[in-house]
């Protein structure tokens, strides 16, 4: 029996078209294999991108509750140094302090980073209003534990209490010299990172005043208070008690409601929105049911219009005994004639709605038979500030009240397409999947201050709540970890 093959060569041809068959039969599996492999790789790295931004958020809410449920205790600068050195301590992290409530803080880069450009993070705090040094400080304290694996820094906590930068003022120097990336970090405000913060003028008023014996005999007391307060030219918008008390006293001389004025107080200092103001006026007795009709309606109108914003605000009145002694007529007058008529707010927005200069009235207190108030003003344009200087002095002079310019801080600016901006950019997109958007604040910053002691640094500042704390905080992060390092730890030992 004999078998047959057919023609000579066709099983060779049939083995080719089988091998091409198998080829590309093994290529459809690889594909489809590589094709899986690189979608799990891909929702891998999601994952993993999820895990990282939830471990940030909680482990950074965490210090922002320690430091929340710490700030009762939190009121001198004294106390502020002790809860951070002693926490540098309990976390082993370099640390030293010195006597204008300075904490430095530094951590050694690793050995992968040893050649990338360090960092210093410059933390702003207050003890006026610590509410708003809580999300700045919980940054920093994430970023001081948690950046083992990137290079070289340094972190200062700051005092600035009453927005008047004195602990960067007094530090030494060569703690902030050196070839840095700076970001100055802030509270008390919205969120936003600035590559422009403005100038400012500080303001003292003062008025002499005489006292005489009260004709009235009832006593009221009107006050606001657990305003939030704050940085002025970091908030819109902001009801300013002694706007509003001088309003209601300018609003009795106009209808004829005769009173004398005991006294006018409130604030902490003129550079910080205050949180609490009151004044007090003996009336006739004859009179006291007008008078409280009408500030019945000045509490009822101000809380229907402003308690969803401020749920914590107390305003009101109560009778109180007669003061010995009042403010002559003629002096208490032409004192909240200045008042009422004092710039306070938004001064000037420019044509795309932008605000370019604000004003603030943050201090009004009575020593020696002094009346004093304080105030500053904030503006991107030195032209503008020049005019509000100019009108505060021709408003006092109007009013017979003693005017004085008591300081000016220069304005700080960075092009954003610059190294360090550009980089923060790159870095909130990657983390957030975001684009970041630069501001420009008329609020000024001790970044005029560091630009001053290290002119070759570049600096970026950033302001932030806890809205923003985990997104910030995870920015950060992700530009320290994208400076120039070795890949692997063969190549770092290298």
């Amino acid at each position: 029996m004999k078998l047959r093959i057919g023609k000579r060569g066709s099983l060779g041809r049939g083995n080719k078209k089988i091998r091409w068959k198998l080829i590309i039969l093994v290529v459809l599996i690889v594909a489809t294999l590589a094709g899986g492999i690189f979608t799990y790789w891909n929702y891998h790295k999601e994952q993993l991108a999820k895990s990282e931004k939830t471990l940030i958020e909680t482990k950074t809410l965490a210090y922002a509750t320690d430091l929340d449920d710490s700030k009762s205790t939190l009121t001198s600068t004294e106390a502020v140094v002790h809860y951070l050195t002693n926490w540098a301590k309990t976390k082993g992290v370099k640390c030293t302090s010195d006597d204008y409530g300075n904490v430095i803080m530094d951590v050694k880069a690793s050995k992968a980073y040893k050649k990338a450009k360090p960092t210093l993070l410059i933390c702003n705090y207050g003890t006026d209003n610590f509410e708003g040094s809580i999300a700045p400080m919980a940054l920093s304290l994430y970023l001081v534990k948690n950046n083992s694996e990137t290079g070289r820094l340094r972190v200062i906590f700051t005092d600035n209490t009453g927005n008047n930068a004195e602990g960067i003022k007094s530090i030494d120097k060569d703690y902030v010299k050196g070839n840095y990336n700076i970001i100055c970090v802030n509270g008390n405000g919205n969120n936003f990172w600035s590559t422009k913060t403005g100038s400012g003028s500080t303001y003292k008023f003062t008025k002499k005043y005489t006292t005489v014996k009260p004709t009235g005999n009832k006593a009221i007391r009107i006050y606001m208070r657990e305003l939030p307060g704050g940085i002025p030219a970091l908030l819109s918008s902001y009801s300013n008690p002694i706007k509003e008390l001088s309003n209601q006293l300018a609003s009795f001389k106009t209808n004829a409601y005769i009173y004398e004025l005991a006294d006018f107080h409130g604030g902490s200092n003129g550079k910080t929105l205050l949180g609490e103001a009151s004044t007090t006026i003996v009336i006739d007795e004859n009179d006291y049911q007008k008078f409280t009709d009408k500030l019945d309606r000045f509490v009822t109108k101000f809380l229907d219009k402003k308690q969803e914003k401020y749920p914590d605000v107390e305003v009101g009145y109560e009778e109180v005994k007669v003061p010995k002694k009042v403010i002559k007529s003629a002096d208490a007058d032409e004192f909240v004639s200045v008042l009422y008529t004092l710039l306070d707010g938004v001064y000037y927005k420019d044509n795309d709605d932008n605000i370019v200069s604000t004003t603030n009235i943050g201090k009004v207190y009575e020593n020696n038979g002094v009346y004093t108030a304080l105030a500053c003003a904030n503006s991107l344009d030195d032209a503008s500030l020049d005019e509000i200087d100019t009108a505060y002095k021709t408003l006092c002079g109007l009013s017979n009240i003693k005017f004085e310019k008591t300081g000016r801080q220069k304005s700080w600016s960075v092009d954003e397409e610059s190294t360090l901006p550009a980089e923060i950019a790159d870095a909130f997109h990657e983390f957030s999947g975001k684009d970041l958007e630069f501001t420009e604040t008329p609020a000024s910053s001790i970044a005029s201050y560091v630009s001053g002691y290290n002119k070759k640094a570049d600096i970026i500042c950033v302001n932030l709540n806890n809205d923003r704390l985990g997104r910030y905080t995870g920015t950060i992060l992700t530009f320290l970890k994208n400076q120039e390092h070795k890949t692997n730890l063969a190549q770092a030992a290298l």
